[in-house]
């Protein structure tokens, strides 16, 4: 019986870490050092079609204020892409922003807990998508 509930609290301990230590978003939870977020811009077509994190969906990404984002299109054929965000803004800037070097990077230095930043990520002669950023507690 012992060993059984040795096993059962080690995995239970185990499972806590894999999940702490695996967190695709700000994961609701604040109270931490600000990261920067990676998400890959996926194409069809030169469309986009899709924003990952990690390779999972970052339709709705989850922030902190303090972070970072940056966006890049995956794949080799690096367009030049802009994010344009409707209505407020989260960061000082403006509300659209151009691709340099492949790459947009954003910091989250303004909002409330539970605000959503709807933005669009647009490719230069293509199409847009229309994800959304979304400020933790």
């Amino acid at each position: 019986m012992k060993t059984l509930v040795t096993r059962t609290t080690t995995l239970a301990i185990c499972v806590f870490a894999l999940l702490a230590s695996t967190t695709t978003f700000a994961d609701g939870y604040c109270e931490r050092e600000p990261e920067t977020f990676k998400l890959k811009i996926k194409l069809k077509n030169n469309r986009p079609t899709e924003v990952t994190h990690k390779g999972q969906d970052a339709e709705e990404f989850h922030v902190c204020i303090g972070d970072s984002i940056e966006w890049q299109v995956s794949g080799f054929d690096r367009k030049e892409f802009y994010i344009a965000f409707e209505g407020a803004v989260p960061s000082r800037g403006g509300k659209e922003r151009q691709s340099r070097n492949g790459k947009i990077l954003v910091r989250i230095d303004d909002g409330e807990p539970g605000d959503a930043y709807k933005y669009l990520i647009g490719i230069v002669d293509g199409g847009e998508w229309d994800p959304v950023v979304i400020i933790d507690r």
